[in-house]
């Protein structure tokens, strides 16, 4: 009896005892549980205070659930530590994944820790920890955020591939990740070039009031990159009456380079000059589309300093720059600029094409400014096969031919590789006036030079008759009266088949030079037909002669000497007529044909009117050469005419 009521009484105990304990171990529930409601309360610290009594209870293993709710509360109080960014919390929260880990009691802390890094834009040690994680087994709140957030901190490590999976998982679920997921869902299908898929994505996030307003500019890029640039202009020029619109400056730059592509210079404008007033430093490319968009409109004063601002760029691009300001400065007339700018693209091989338009414009405008020297060695060194090639060759003719200086201008054709149809004829022009100066400046051999030299190119029958007759004159000049005649024959056959000769070398005047030289070797019959042809040419073009040396001088000469030839060949009475004509003109040696036909009539007989014409000199020109033997002469006739009365007397 005794022993069963010693049993009773040990059972009563441990039931006492047990009893004590579980009210003891629900008194310990209670600061879990208010544990648990501070922490949904966001009050971390007095959350960790009731965890931290919580924990510190010794181990009771005949409660199962004790164990399981004592790393519960271990779990809370490193989260709370680390969201009241206490300075041990990093350590704790990782020394607690490192020992529970993969136990499901860590997967909060781990989202925790990952979430704080995100946070701290700690974005590598982020997507460690996200990584740890299937992010399936989570909640859709719960994936929804993690998903967004490994996504972005792989997007922000420009992993986009991977970052586009995680946003794919949830860009159809609608909650407060739903604009930012498809915002960067279309940025990572965006880089991607996956543009259809990006559109997609911005649409559903242009509805969101945060990020609706960078979605218009990603859209024009997306057009702009899809070469869509009918379907960017409309969409961007809505846009940018929008207010609430960002990127207003860059979406404009879009619409001006979708104007520029497709060539409507004047759409463009306004949208590009918005962005460069808009923007500290341009882009050497965005300097070029302004400028050449300027240039389009005939802006040419604004487009040249646009074109300057990247005119020492070693590129393409600097290239094509220099042309193009080249060009403006010949609109604004300023060829000096103009010079400088063709040269430097010259210079260039970028683009062959337009270095070598450049090399003609340079020598083409080096020639009009006076560098002629410098435009010829340009220009001459232009292929045949270049379609400057034509012109270029224009240009040094017209060089060469303007150019006063005919010596330099032929030692600069003599110094060429090789002269082209057109050099030749300029050469053939040049050596004929450059021979006409050294003639007369008296330098007849050097004269004598050019003229064979230019008779070596007879490229225009002209010039050719020109040399020919000089030739003709230079050897009569010499005195080689049988060569000269020789000479001249050869530039009558010549002269026949040309037109317009000029007077001082025209057929009248070689008649007249060839009659001298027929004169001088006595032959009197072919110099008499030689001035008969001279007097008529000349007669003949009379109007139009303006050479005072060949009206008073030249055609005066040849009535003389025709007369004179007459006189020769004793023919009077004709010689008479050509003298009569000569005193009638009064110019120069009319006073030697008054002497010469008073001589003709007393030959002829009539002492009388020798005795007047010998009156006449001796009367009205007393200060000429044939005065004293006019007078001597005179004194024959008049006793040859008082004899002849005296005999008349007589009979």
């Amino acid at each position: 009896m005794r022993s069963f009521i010693q049993i009773i009484c040990a059972l009563l105990f441990v039931v006492e005892m047990q009893g004590q304990e579980t009210a003891k171990y629900r008194d310990r529930l209670d600061e879990y549980k208010t544990g648990k409601d501070l922490f949904d309360k966001s009050l971390y610290l007095p959350s960790m205070y009731e965890m931290e009594e919580y924990i510190k209870v010794p181990d009771q293993p005949h409660f199962d659930k004790f164990e399981r709710l004592v790393r519960d509360a271990k779990a809370n109080s490193v989260i709370s530590s680390l969201r009241l960014e206490l300075p041990q919390a990093e350590n704790e929260v990782i020394t607690f994944i490192d020992e529970f880990f993969p136990d499901p009691i860590s997967q909060p802390v781990i989202l925790e820790l990952a979430s704080y890094y995100y946070n701290n834009k700690r974005y590598t040690d982020a997507v460690f920890y996200y990584e740890k994680l299937d992010l399936n087994d989570l909640g859709l709140l719960e994936m929804s955020e993690a998903s967004f957030k490994k996504g972005y901190s792989l997007f922000v490590q420009k992993k986009f591939v991977e970052a586009q999976k995680e946003f794919a998982r949830v860009k159809e679920v609608r909650n407060e990740y739903f604009y930012p997921v498809n915002y960067y869902h279309g940025m990572t299908q965006y880089f991607a070039n996956d543009f259809s898929g990006s559109v997609e994505s911005f649409k559903k996030a242009s509805e969101s009031t945060v990020y609706g307003p960078y979605i218009p500019y990603y859209l024009t890029q997306i057009y702009f990159a899809q070469k869509e640039y009918d379907k960017l202009i409309a969409y961007g020029e809505q846009k940018i009456n929008e207010p609430q619109v960002n990127n207003r400056k860059e979406i404009r730059q879009l619409l001006g380079q979708a104007y520029y592509i497709k060539r409507d210079f004047a759409r463009a404008l306004p949208h590009l000059e918005y962005y460069e007033e808009n923007t500290p430093k341009l882009t050497v490319e965005e300097f070029y589309q302004l400028a050449f968009t300027q240039y389009q409109t005939k802006k040419y004063s604004e487009a040249k300093n646009n074109f300057l601002e990247i005119s020492n760029e070693d590129s393409k691009l600097g290239q094509q720059a220099n042309y193009y300001m080249a060009d403006c400065y010949l609109k604004l007339n300023d060829k000096l600029s103009a010079r400088a700018a063709f040269k430097k693209v010259s210079q260039m091989q970028y683009d062959l094409g337009m270095q070598e338009e450049a090399t003609f414009n340079y020598g083409k405008v080096s020639a009009e400014l006076g560098y002629e020297r410098e435009g010829i060695n340009v220009l001459i060194e232009i292929d045949s096969k270049s379609p400057y090639y034509a012109e270029a060759q224009d240009i040094i003719n017209d060089i060469l031919n303007n150019s006063r200086d005919y010596a330099n201008s032929i030692s600069i054709i003599e110094s060429l590789p090789r002269m082209s149809p057109k050099i030749e004829a300029t050469y053939q022009n040049l050596t004929l006036k450059r021979g006409k100066q050294l003639y007369l400046e008296g330098d007849q051999a050097g004269a004598e030079k050019l003229f064979y030299k230019s008779l070596q190119y007879p490229k225009d029958g002209n010039f050719y008759a020109q040399s020919q007759y000089w030739i003709a004159r230079i050897f009569s000049d010499k005195n080689d009266y049988t060569r000269s005649i020789k000479e001249f024959d050869k530039y009558f056959t010549l002269a026949n088949k040309v037109n317009d000769l000029p007077q001082e070398a025209s057929t009248g005047l070689a008649s007249y030079y060839q009659a001298y030289n027929y004169l001088k070797l006595k032959q009197y019959e072919e110099a008499e037909e030689g001035f008969k042809n001279a007097i008529v040419t000349l007669n003949s073009n009379r109007n139009n002669l303006t050479d005072d040396v060949i009206l008073n001088r030249v055609l005066p000469d040849a009535f003389i000497r025709a007369g004179d030839c007459l006189f020769k060949l004793r023919d009077y009475a004709d010689a008479k007529k050509f003298y009569d004509q000569a005193i009638s003109r009064k110019q120069a040696g009319f006073i030697y044909a008054l002497y010469q036909r008073a001589a003709i009539e007393g030959l002829l007989g009539d002492p009388f009117k020798k005795i007047l014409t010998l009156e006449e000199i001796r009367d009205d020109y007393p200060k000429s050469e044939y005065y004293d033997d006019a007078l001597l002469f005179w004194v024959t006739p008049i006793r040859q005419v008082v004899l002849s009365i005296k005999q008349q007397h007589r009979t």
